[in-house]
């Protein structure tokens, strides 16, 4: 719990604020879930944690994201052609586009202190820059975000960043921006975990939430200030 903490204050200071831990559970933690949407948890687990499963997530597009739904993504595209005066054909690939985890997860956990898969934030766009920044900084490359207008926490976000294990970002959709309160300067930023030392410039020593962690090979932890430069 306390190196978890500690993570989430050195990418705070690192990139901006606030982010919070996302974990998808095999088995369901024993605590009573929320009926809210995923956008609606990032927002409620900055006070405390929050558990959503298939029975209480009240999203379609968060249980076809966390694989808790099986029906075809047509009725999903029929649903946001009409909500937003899209042509099928152009919401089904739209849809497409958006990855969803296999079925086999029992619930997600927002907020909670114990362990992470996913940092999420409602973030600023200079965090963005920062981030952006530190990939071509320690990992040799660019930042390539797949951008998405649809399902933007829980598929483009959220399961975008389990699935792959890259950097994910959204600018959001009207339903996410709406119940998640996401005002108009800020985008949805995702990090998976096992990227978060590659970021601040560190390695890991032992397991995940396991020993110490240590200041790469070239000696220099990450700042908010040295991103600047």
């Amino acid at each position: 719990m306390a190196l978890l903490g500690e993570r989430i204050s050195e990418v705070g200071e690192a990139f901006g604020w606030p982010w919070v831990p996302v974990k998808f559970c095999r088995t369901a933690p024993k605590v009573v879930a929320k009926e809210l949407r995923f956008c609606e948890a990032i927002k409620e687990a900055r006070r405390s944690p929050v558990v959503l499963t298939a029975d209480t997530v009240v999203c379609a597009g968060a249980r076809r994201s966390f694989g808790w739904s099986q029906e075809p993504d047509e009725r999903l595209a029929e649903q946001i052609a009409e909500k937003q005066g899209t042509p099928l054909a152009v919401a089904k690939r739209m849809i497409s586009n958006v990855p969803r985890l296999e079925n086999g997860f029992a619930a997600v956990e927002v907020g909670a202190m114990d362990r992470a898969d996913v940092f999420v934030s409602y973030a600023q766009p200079v965090t963005a820059m920062r981030i952006a920044r530190a990939i071509e900084r320690f990992l040799d490359k660019p930042l390539s975000p797949r951008l998405t207008s649809v399902l933007s926490a829980c598929g483009s976000v959220a399961a975008r960043c389990f699935i792959t294990g890259e950097v994910a970002i959204s600018f959001g959709c009207e339903d996410s921006r709406d119940c998640g309160s996401i005002s108009r300067d800020r985008l949805i930023i995702g990090i998976p975990w096992v990227l978060v030392p590659k970021l601040l410039g560190l390695t890991e020593a032992g397991s995940e939430l396991a020993g110490s962690w240590k200041t790469g090979t070239s000696g220099e932890k990450i700042t908010a200030e040295a991103l600047k430069r």
